[in-house]
């Protein structure tokens, strides 16, 4: 690995084998009940670090990762994609501790992917910032978390009441809802068959 660009491609390039070790640590730690298992989520979220990392790491040596008062991080476009993530986790339900505390096992994930340094200097800082990057990727989220408005907080009261049922049985869940929509219309109104809504939610 020679280069900061290097790093982003190399975890691009192992992010198949991200997924299933997220995928798999979530379920050894617990954090799977309280989250999806459907492997394009899983997908989505190795994509959306993959991508802040790709922001991050160019700038990594002139910026320092030491957190600034100065800074919003609530809307660090460095961290866009992952505050994107976030909010649908917590439209599920998922509370900021939950979030957070799996977040740091996929740091983890990341540096062990990475490798230990082994007095390889380029590993060495990559390590530095891959560490950087989570630290600040985690600020900007509980930042964002914690600017929400009172809509969106009554919200996630409401969605709290039963978010496993959303999360373990979304694919159903979506069928019922396509069916409910269907069945509301006048015959006239009609213009999606039952079949139709079945296939787009699948």
């Amino acid at each position: 690995m020679h280069g900061r660009e290097d790093v982003s491609q190399f975890f691009e390039r192992r992010s198949s084998a991200l997924v299933d070790a997220a995928i798999a640590c979530a379920k050894a730690t617990g954090y799977a009940r309280y989250t999806t298992t459907i492997r394009a989520a899983w997908v989505e979220a190795v994509a959306s670090v993959n991508e802040g990392l790709a922001e991050y790491l160019p700038r990594a040596e002139t910026d320092s990762a030491e957190p600034k008062a100065q800074v919003n991080y609530a809307a660090d476009p460095r961290f866009v994609r992952m505050r994107e993530v976030a909010e649908r986790h917590r439209g599920y339900g998922a509370t900021l501790q939950l979030y957070l505390g799996f977040l740091k096992h996929f740091r983890e994930l990341y540096l062990e992917v990475l490798g230990p340094a082994g007095g390889d200097t380029d590993k060495a800082l990559a390590r530095d910032q891959v560490r950087g990057f989570f630290d600040l990727a985690e600020l900007s989220i509980a930042a964002a978390w914690a600017d929400v408005s009172a809509d969106v907080r009554l919200r996630d009261v409401l969605l709290d009441r039963q978010p496993l049922f959303w999360i373990q049985h979304e694919h159903y869940a979506w069928i019922v809802f396509a069916i409910a929509v269907v069945g509301s219309l006048q015959p006239s109104e009609s213009v999606v068959s039952a079949s139709t809504c079945s296939a787009s939610a699948a």
